[in-house]
Parts: C-alpha cells; structure tokens; sequence
C-alpha cells in the first residue's frame, strides 16, 4: 500500500474504515489537514479515546477542539510548543488518564490537580523551573520530569501515595522533600544529573524500590577516570595488560552499525591480540550524548572499566581514550546518519560479541541494550527449561550482580529483559549498563548495605519469574506425585527438585521482604543457589558412581571438610571456573558465516578466528580461578 505521506490526496474511505478497523479509537493528527479536520470538530462524534498531535504539527496554543473529545483518555501533544494549559482541563476530560507534554514549553509546571484519574504526566525536555504546591493530582504512578530546571520539589508530592516510577534526571535537585517519604509504592527512582551530595536514607529504605540511578551527582561521581599504567601518550589501552602497547592497527573498525542506544553507538569490529596473528570479531561501542534518563556515558563507560571482566558479563578489551584523539579513528568509517561530531564523543571500547542462541529472559525493552542480530529478542517460555536449568541462570545473574556490587557498581536495571540465556552452551549473561551507578564515594559509604539489597529485591523478581519456566510436573506451586516407572535415580532427583522448589521459594520471600536491610545481600544468594546447584552433582556422582563416591566422601572428610548439598558451604560448581584464557573477545561457540569483510585490510595479517568464551564441557575444571586485573582505579 502506498504511503499516505506521498500522495497529494487524502485517504480513501475504504483505507479509512481498514484504519479504523484496525485502531477505532485512536486518532494520530501527522498533518495540516488532520489537524483542520480536527478543528472543524469532523471527530467529536467519533469517540476518540487516543489522540497524538506530536512534533508534527506546531501548535500556538491548546487547541478548542480537543475540549470536544470527552472521551479522550490518552493525549500526546509532544513537541507541538505550547506553553500553557486550559483552566480546569480535568473537568473538561474527566477520563484522561495518560498526558504527554515532553518537548513543549512550559517554564511552570501546570496545575493537574483536577484531574481525578490521571496517572501519567510527562514533562521531560521543557525549561520547568517551579512547580506550584497541589499541582499535582494524588492519583499519579508515573511522573516524568527529565531534563527540566527543577531545583526543588514541592512538598505536596508526597500526597501522591500511589506513586511508582518517578524520574528527575537533568535537573539541578539536590535534595527531596521528607514528604515523599510518604511514596512508599515508589519501584523506580531516576535522579541522575543532578546535585546530590549525598541520598536521604528514607529513599534507600522504601519497602518496594527495585531501581534506582544516581550516577552523574557529587555523591557518585567517579571523578576523572584514572589511566591504567599504560605507556604515556597511547590512544588505546589493552586491558588485559595496559603495558602492551597496541595502536589503530590492532582495531579493525567497520563502517556496518549493528544498533544504537541512547548513549551508544556499536559498529562491527576485529581485533588482534597483541602476539596473535589472527583477528578476532568484536564490537566496538562507542559513547555518545550527553546526559540521559540513566546517566552520562561517561558514567556507563566508567562502569564498564570498573567491572572488569567477568564470566556473566559481556567483557571490555580494549579502551579508547577520548582526549587524546578526535573520533572517528583511524579504520572507522561514518555510520548511516553521518559520522559522530567531535563533542558529542566521549570514548569507546572493544567489547565481546554475542554469540547467536541467546534469548532474552523476558520481554519489555524495544530497544536493546547491544543491537544486532546475534541474539533473539524471543523470551523464553514455560517448559523451556528445567528446574536445575532455572536454578542455574539466577545463580549466574547472582553471580554477576554480586561482582558487581563488590566493585562499588549498581546495575539500575536488574530485570528480565537485561538478561540472555543460550540453552545449548548453558549460559547466561547480564547485560544492559546504561543505567549503571557507582557509588563508591566516602558519602555513600553508611548506605552501600541499602543501595545492595535494593537490587536484591530486583533480583528477587527475576526468581519470581524464573519459577514459571520451570516444566509443568514439577512446578513450585504444584503438589503432584511423582510420574510413573521412575528409578532409584529418578525418584531421588524428583524428591530433591522439590526441595530445591521450596528453597528458592523461600529465597524469592526473603528477596522480596520490606524490610530494606533484612534482605539477603548478593554473598548470601549467590552461596544458597550454589548450595542447590552443587546437589545435582551430588546426586547424580552418587547413583552412576556409588563407589567413587564413597572413597571421595571419606576422602573429603579428612580433608577439605566439604558437605552434602543441603548442609551448606559456598563452593563453586567446577563448570563455573573460569580463567583469563577461557574468555576472550567473542562469546560465541559456532561460525555464524557472516561473511565479514573488514575494510582497511583488516584481515592481512591473518584471518578471521571464532574464540569461545564459555569453556566446553570437562575443560577447564581443575584450573583455579584467574584474579580479575583492569588497573583502573578511581
């Protein structure tokens, strides 16, 4: 079908009604005659509940014709430039319940408060600098205030108990009001970019917070990023050893981009070692804009190099140091929108490369945190997985959370959707950075328990959603008897099953208990979850090899005193081991026989390898585990 843009005629009847048919009740004015037809009241019998009139058209004031819509219950008027609303606009559209004001220009937060069942206001991108006492309506769970001149809230908030997501990033706060205290339906907090010094502890302590971003304030700044030791004067620095010294020639950056976000851009790449002759395939992502709802990209570069490397985490490499050079490096060619401007660059990093297989946990996000067309946004579904298998993935995610709060770094976004899992190689990632907080100032330091296990309980959602992947016979919530014509072996593993059911029943609880500071922290998870993983073994050593077994249980209790499954320890099962060798750039496990061709002869000196990140079954099980070292400080 034609597009609707090019014709100099309007639509048909009949594209009309196939419209209609498709979204009855939902009108998007993207033109001057819409807009008309709007005016002369065409759609005031037309029971519109969905109106858009946003950044296509300009609007000098609020439009009469839309106090004709009674029925309205979404309005989206985004970047339209009106600065001002209608006195007792709730009364006029008592139902609305969603409003879109981002973009526009208001200096004064408008009064809401007449609103009866709005829940949604957002006002992100204007100049607002006050807003007035009881502007705002008591029934709003959603309030967006992002890149405003705020620099105080007013304490009427706190009436609106209800509240769940508030967002307050890029403005000049440095406290909030003790009322909002009284939000305690609060799930998610965003006041990156702003002036805080430090964070009220009632903020820390509200019984449902599950994310919360302050990177950019004074209380978490990382400060200037303190170089490795590298060789002075190096625009890229090797971070498995900053001495070795590698330059443009070990960075083959294609002008392909895979995808973008708001803060980065991820070209494909190659990279060769320093002593390899063969390239490997990479991702370079590089770090753009300014501040966002999650931060600045210095702060999710920051975290990147803090983390380090770690087996559950998609691992940087190589960094380029933005004050040294103008972007792009040499090799890099300008994307599809044109080459990123020499201010709006904040560094890059070589960083593994997902391996095609893996699927996210849950779905949610449109826009992935590393894009490309390596992964299936397809979530995984119920009878997918079994119960070690799900037990397994909350231990990885475990795993990598706790890495990461022992180095000072709160994800921000420790849901479903951040998490990838390949079935066949059984493994499982945590990604998606961008709203990353390091919180390792001196100003922090009484709250770092509190900033920990309000991820716990973010943690303790994904466990809730685990749980329903598990095979329907031997589902948590179900009592059901064992299936038919089992043996000793089966019927062992079915009885234990059900204990670990109970267990991470009991671990989800205490993950989601309101009491802040009575939640498990990620040590604790991380030991529990391993403690039912490491039983699967046990089991199974026990009936295929009893007399192995035996030796090795007599064997243990003279020596290194380790125990049976259920009676604790925290050792970690051997095809968790790792080592520095093991995880190289790409995290793949197949020729995905794409066809590369990098430009600037990227391939001369040796070709193309695929490094396997995840080692193979029975590899690697005696080695001990690698310290992580990154030589980056702050």
């Amino acid at each position: 079908m034609a597009n609707p843009e090019e014709e100099d005629d309007p639509p048909t009847p009949e594209a009309r009604d196939e419209a209609a048919s498709r979204e009855p009740h939902t009108l998007e004015v993207s033109d001057a005659k819409t807009l008309e037809a709007l005016e002369r009241g065409d759609y005031t019998e037309s029971g519109i509940k969905n109106l858009y009139i946003r950044y296509s058209v300009h609007l000098a004031s609020f439009t009469p014709a839309i106090l004709q819509l009674c029925g309205l219950e979404l309005l989206d008027i985004s970047g339209c430039g009106i600065s001002s609303l209608p006195p007792n606009l709730g009364r006029t559209l008592p139902g609305l319940n969603i409003l879109y004001l981002t973009d526009c220009g208001f200096t004064t937060f408008p009064d809401l408060s007449s609103f009866p069942d709005l829940v949604c206001a957002s006002l992100g991108g204007n100049s607002i600098t006050t807003i007035p006492e009881g502007s705002l309506p008591a029934s709003l769970l959603h309030l967006i205030l992002t890149n405003n001149d705020l620099d105080r809230l007013p304490d009427s908030i706190g009436n609106c108990k209800d509240l769940k997501t508030c967002r307050l990033s890029g403005n000049r706060l440095s406290s909030l009001p003790w009322t909002m205290e009284r939000c305690r339906n609060l799930e998610l907090v965003r006041i990156s970019c702003n002036a805080f010094e430090s964070l009220p502890t009632w903020l820390v302590q509200l019984p449902k917070l599950s994310q919360l971003t302050f990177a950019g304030n004074p209380c978490s700044s990382y400060g200037e990023i303190s170089y490795p030791p590298c060789p002075p004067d190096t625009d890229w620095v090797y971070l498995d050893d900053p001495r070795r010294r590698i330059s443009n020639k070990n960075v083959v950056i294609s002008g392909r981009v895979l995808g973008k976000t708001t803060t980065t851009i991820s070209h494909r790449a190659a990279f060769l070692r320093p002593g390899n002759r063969r390239y490997s395939r990479v991702v370079f992502r590089a770090f753009v804009n300014e501040c966002t709802d999650a931060g600045t990209p210095e702060d999710e570069l920051a975290a990147h190099l803090l983390a380090g490397r770690h087996r559950n985490l998609v691992n940087p490499i190589a960094w380029y140091r933005a004050d040294l050079e103008a972007w792009p490096p040499a090799g890099a060619a300008g994307d599809d929108d044109g080459e990123v401007g020499d201010e709006d660059f904040h560094g890059g990093l070589v960083m593994q490369r997902i391996t095609p297989g893996y699927r996210v946990l849950t779905g949610g996000r449109k826009v992935q945190p590393y894009p490309s067309e390596r992964y299936s946004t397809t979530p995984l579904k119920i009878c997918d997985l079994s119960v070690e298998g799900c037990v397994k993935i909350l231990l990885s995610v475990a795993d990598a959370a706790f890495h990461l709060h022992n180095r000072g770094i709160m994800h921000g976004e420790l849901a479903g959707f951040n998490v990838y899992h390949h079935q066949e190689r059984e493994h499982t990632l945590l990604v998606g950075m961008g709203a990353a907080t390091i919180y390792t100032y001196e100003s922090m330091e009484d709250l770092r328990p509190y900033v920990e296990r309000i991820e716990v309980l973010a943690f303790g959602k994904v466990v809730e959603h685990v749980m329903k992947l598990f095979n329907p016979w031997s589902r948590w919530d179900r009592v059901m008897d064992p299936p038919a014509n089992l043996d000793n072996e089966g019927l062992a593993m079915w009885r234990y099953e059900r204990h670990v059911c109970d267990e991470l029943r009991r671990l989800r609880d205490e993950c989601l208990d309101g009491d802040v500071i009575h939640r498990p922290g990620f040590w604790e998870v991380q030991r529990d979850l391993e403690v039912l993983v490491r039983g699967y073994r046990w089991l199974r050593d026990f009936y295929r090899y009893p007399l192995e077994w035996v030796a090795g249980q007599v064997g243990r209790a003279g020596g290194d005193g380790r125990r049976g499954p259920d009676q604790g320890g925290n050792e970690r099962e051997s095809g968790q081991e790792e080592s520095a060798e093991e995880a190289d750039e790409d995290i793949e496990g197949e020729e995905d026989g794409d066809g590369d061709n990098y430009e600037d002869g990227g391939e001369s000196e040796g070709e193309t390898q695929e490094e396997d990140a995840v080692p193979a079954e029975g590899e690697g099980q005696d080695e001990p585990r690698v310290q992580d070292t990154i030589y980056c400080y702050y």
